[in-house]
Order: structure tokens, then sequence, then C-alpha cells
């Protein structure tokens, strides 16, 4: 637990208003997708393409039409999946979801001594009736849920804040991502595929250096665009929606080249008109999450389907957990309030936490780019949601970022102070160095706030600095903490 003294204080001052927000351990966070048909244009007039994916780093801001940095992996739309090519791509990974799962797909964390998260997205209005929590709220609101994104923790995630496991929260609303336009006749987003971990290509070197020279990505088209997929793309296999397809980066060239599919639907045991809507895949473990438009996920199975590896790699069975009993398991569709007759169009897990160490890191990469939200230090008052995220600018200077949103409502101003210092390392931490604190321009959210840190080092030395950030409304005297944040230098 962080020291109570003031470390580092930024300050901030916003007004405070009250409705639905972002909470959970995953607010901020940076995203790569692509938009189905008739979402609004986030970046400008008219609708968002098909045949592009959008992206933007950590923080609060809209969507963007993704573009490559010099040097790096091109991950644009056009450049994985060509100019003219008119896919729907509905399903995306780059093949670094943290599963966390037995062969048989029970997540299990015990072995890790470690926590992940299940980002997802819904269809819009599909299953409202049987969603429930945030889920069933976001359907609700004037914007739907189709270009929402949904954060769950397992129940047995370890080191994460105990009252943050077992929760599905909203990370990001449709009208902070810029895919929603109001009006007499509002226009809905969709969000088709999606994930985070291609935003580690752009941050610094440092980070750089510790990921995959030439990642591969692994996706699936809908099966109305599947006919205009190159015939070379399936390797001999019969033309699927439901066939996990792969390409991968060329260093040498700067180009991608095609790889034989992952899986075709046929070795998945499904019909070729089947239709994979969501994809979350680690090439390291073999662990595959797969997720069917409703009307094609075969009998018995839910939303979250795991692709079991015990003996032959392609039996699909339900992602599970162990319940609250710890004797029993549920399927994890189940707890993530997306519905019985919902239906998950977009997935990625990510793992933030410190597990084994990645040498030369004596931390797991990911501790050093987001933070793990710790125990509460007063349960009653922590209301404030909180992250801290690594980013850089382009030209390579990094910061630390932490987030918050949820000042305290009652009709007056907020002040918000972000409190640093170095854990377990008794009462008495030595300062580390002045923070200024800043609003966050253009945030969708006007209770959310922002701070920067900027690290003496920009190297990965692994040294560990928790924020907690602290709250209180000047007029009704309110107070409202957040988990403290623990992230690695």
């Amino acid at each position: 637990m962080m020291d109570a003294r003031p470390l580092v204080v930024a300050a901030l001052i916003a007004a405070s208003v009250p409705g639905q927000r972002d909470q959970g351990p995953m607010i901020a966070l940076p995203l790569h997708v692509t938009f189905g048909p008739g979402t609004p244009n986030p970046a400008g007039a008219g609708t968002a393409s098909t045949t592009r994916s959008y992206a933007r780093k950590a923080g609060f801001g809209a969507l963007a039409p993704s573009s490559p940095r010099a040097g790096r992996p091109d991950f644009s739309f056009a450049a994985v999946f060509g100019l003219a090519l008119p896919i729907r791509v509905d399903a995306f990974s780059i093949g670094m979801d943290e599963l966390h799962t037995t062969c048989d797909g029970i997540m299990e964390f015990t072995t890790c001594n470690c926590w992940n998260v299940l980002l997802f997205t819904v269809e819009d209005q599909t299953g409202a009736a049987s969603a429930a929590g945030v889920v069933a709220q976001e359907h609700a609101r004037p914007d739907g849920a189709g270009a929402d994104v949904f954060s769950y923790v397992p129940i047995t995630a370890r080191l994460i804040a105990t009252d943050l496991r077992g929760q599905t929260a909203r990370a990001a609303d449709s009208t902070e991502l810029g895919a929603f336009r109001p009006g007499p006749t509002p226009s809905k987003g969709r969000i088709d595929s999606l994930d985070t971990y291609v935003a580690l290509w752009e941050l610094d070197d440092a980070v750089v250096a510790h990921l995959p020279l030439e990642p591969t990505v692994y996706f699936s088209v809908t099966e109305a665009t599947k006919a205009a997929v190159p015939t070379p793309w399936w390797a001999g296999s019969t033309p699927s929606g439901a066939t996990i397809l792969r390409r991968k980066w060329d260093a040498t060239s700067g180009a991608w080249r095609t790889l034989p599919p992952l899986h075709t639907a046929a070795e998945l045991g499904v019909p070729a008109s089947a239709d994979i809507d969501a994809l979350a895949y680690n090439e390291g473990g073999d662990d595959l999450l797969i997720s069917f438009t409703r009307a094609t996920t075969p009998a018995g199975l839910s939303q979250l389907v795991y692709v079991a590896n015990c003996v032959d790699g392609t039996s699909l069975t339900d992602l599970t957990e162990r319940d609250s009993s710890g004797t029993g398991t549920r399927r994890v569709a189940d707890g993530t309030g997306a519905g019985s007759g919902g239906e998950v169009s977009g997935v990625c897990v990510d793992d933030p936490s410190v597990r084994a160490s990645q040498p030369p890191l004596t931390v797991g990469l990911m501790a050093h780019v987001r933070g793990t939200p710790d125990e509460a230090l007063v349960a009653a008052w922590t209301s404030l949601a909180a992250q801290t995220h690594r980013s850089c600018d382009a030209l390579g200077n990094v910061t630390y970022t932490a987030h918050l949103t949820g000042l305290p409502a009652g009709g007056g101003s907020s002040l918000a102070v972000w409190l640093v210092g170095i854990p377990n390392l008794g009462a008495f931490s030595t300062p580390l160095f002045t923070v200024l604190g800043r609003p966050v321009a253009g945030a969708g959210d006007p209770t959310s706030q922002a701070a920067i840190l900027l690290p003496p080092l920009t190297n990965l030395n692994s040294a560990p600095v928790q924020g907690m950030w602290v709250a209180v409304n000047t007029t009704t005297g309110d107070l409202a903490l957040s988990h403290p944040v623990t992230i690695h230098l």
C-alpha cells in the first residue's frame, strides 16, 4: 500500500457531472479497430470506411485512421490486406493475447500469480433484453452499445484489487471514440474487430526492442465478403468466414506476406457457412479464443469459445472460469453481462500484471506499459477509476500518464491530486520529482482528468512507481479516492 504522504502532486480543476462513465482497470486504453457499415467517421463527415483501420493512443481521445511509424510494421488496413481489397475484417489479433487457460479452456491464475482482462465489444441491441449490468445500460443509451468497449476481470484473477475481480465495466464509449453522431436521426457506430497490442509499436524504442521483429496478424472476414479474399490466402481450403487467415510482416521488404491459415472451418469442425466475428490468440501458448456470429454459433456453446489444445488443438469448448465458490466453474460469457441472447463482436485479452521476467527485463513487458490497480486504501471512499499508461510522442519522448474518471458530483468544482510514491518501501519514501497536471483536451467525459509524469530514464529499468488519485468536491466536501496503481519504469 502506498505511503499516504504526497510525494508528487498534480492539481487539476474541472466541472463534475453525473452519469455513466468509463470505469474499471482499463480506462483510457489504446485501441486498434475496424468498423462496420454506417459507423460515423470519427475523423470527419460521412461514414467510416469498412476497409480502413482506426486507432488511438492511450487517453480519452477519438479514433483516427491508423498510420505507421517509420521503421515499424505497418498495421494499416491497406498495408495488411490490400488497398483495393473489398473485404470486411471482423476478427483480428496479433498473437499476443494472454488468456491464461488450461488446455481445456478454464482460466487459471494460480501458476502465473497474475491477472488479465477480457476486452470485448457487442452487437448493438442484439440480446439487449438478456444483457445485465453496464452492458444493458449501454444498450439503452442513445448511442447504443455497438461501438463501446467493455472490460471483464476474471473472478480468480490475482494481484489486482479484489473488488475489481468478476466485474464488467465500460472501458471506452462510442461518444468518446467519435463513433456516434447525435441528431434527429442519430447514427450509431459498430466495432467489427478489436485489438490493443498494435499500439505497442507506437511506443518508444525501449519497448519496441522487446516486440516481435516480424509480427503475424490473425484474422477472419465476414461470410458476405469471403469471395473477395485472394485465392492463395486460403491455401487450397474452402473459403469460409470461419477460417482464421494469417499474414506476416517481412522486415526486409517492408510488406506483409501470406501464411497458410491457422485453422480452417473444417479443422474447427464447423460448416463453411459459419462466421467467426471475434478472436484472441496467443501464438506462444497456442491459446485461441473465438466468437461466432449468433446465427452460426455451434449448438450448446456460448459466445466465448475456447479452441481446446489438450490433444488435437481444434476441439471447441466454452471458455470457463472458477466460480465464486472456487469449487465449480461458470462460462465466462455468462459473467460478462453480454446476455444469453447477446453477440460478442470483438475480443482482446490483455495482461498488464507483473508476471515472470522477460530477460533482460526483471518483470513482464506489459508491466512497463500499463499499471495494476492495487487494493483500495479506504474502500468506502474508492470511487475514482484510474489507470496509468506509458506513452511517447513522435520524437520518442516517454511519459507516464495517470488517468482518472469519476470526479465527485454535487454542483461545484472538484479538485483532484495525484499522489506518487514508491510501493513497498515503508512509510518514509524518497521523493521523486514534480508532476505538472493538465486537463484532458477533448475528453468526452467531463469527470475525467490526467496528470503527466516524466521519467528520469527512458530505458526499462523495472523500478515500480505507485500513484493514487485523491479528489474532493469544493462545494459539497465529498471525498473520493482511486485504487493505487503500480507501473514499472
